[in-house]
């Protein structure tokens, strides 16, 4: 039973305020639409050369003050995130590693940042394959962690990576026969994600353009958007 529990129950489920939940941030921390609130997990998907960094580069810009922002990347050596200040990672730590972190940027009030870009699971041992969905399915819920995860294709994301992820953000791919899977994938009916596809072609961003759909939004804004700023309604499209 909680500590203060009430004496009146009206039925249903009551909200019980955790230690590890009640001192999260709980909204972005900008007003803008590529602001993204900590304690969840984005995954974005496209071909090379689509703009997947660009757009996590813009997600932590727009997602910030971070006490620190870590790059696990799979091409050794990169300079995509120099623009930002960030801490390589050469492997996935363990969860002490992440609460540890935590800790520190409590005392400053502010959050963490995780981008995992082009990393194949194949790069990894098993036991870092496991750090990595440690830190989807708990840490980053529990400890105030944005994370960004980039990949070529869902295919290249385990199913348990894919399900711990509440914001999907997806390029058009040339082959029309992979809408069906990628919309389940994305939380989305078919007809829903191949509407925003066909929207995204009068884009000005022509072949740069992305569907972005977020299972919880902060109040006020659309769950799906094109690039990321436009609201495309899909309510109708289920």
């Amino acid at each position: 039973m909680p500590k203060k529990a009430s004496t009146t129950w009206s039925g249903g489920s009551i909200k019980l305020d955790t230690a590890d939940k009640k001192q999260l941030i709980a909204h972005p921390q900008q007003q803008h639409n590529l602001s993204l609130a900590p304690n969840r997990n984005v995954l974005l998907t496209a071909p090379p050369n689509k703009g997947k960094s660009s757009l996590c580069l813009q997600i932590l810009g727009r997602s910030a003050p971070f006490h620190a922002v870590f790059v696990l990347h799979g091409t050794p050596g990169t300079r995509e995130y120099d623009i930002i200040d960030h801490k390589v990672l050469h492997e996935c730590p363990p969860p002490s590693f992440w609460k540890e972190a935590s800790e520190a940027a409590k005392k400053e009030g502010l959050p963490i940042a995780v981008c995992i870009d082009d990393y194949s699971i194949d790069q990894g041992t098993k036991a870092e394959r496991k750090n990595i969905e440690l830190l989807l399915r708990t840490c980053a819920s529990h400890m105030g962690i944005l994370v960004l995860i980039t990949a070529h294709s869902h295919t290249n994301v385990p199913p348990k990576w894919r399900r711990c992820c509440t914001t999907h953000v997806c390029w058009p791919p040339a082959d029309r026969a992979s809408w069906n899977y990628l919309a389940r994938g994305m939380n989305m009916a078919p007809k829903q994600l191949g509407a925003a596809f066909e929207q995204c072609k009068q884009s000005p961003l022509g072949k740069h353009s992305f569907v972005m759909y977020e299972m919880d939004p902060p109040p006020g804004r659309a769950p799906c958007r094109i690039d990321g700023e436009h609201a495309f309604d899909i309510e109708d499209l289920a």
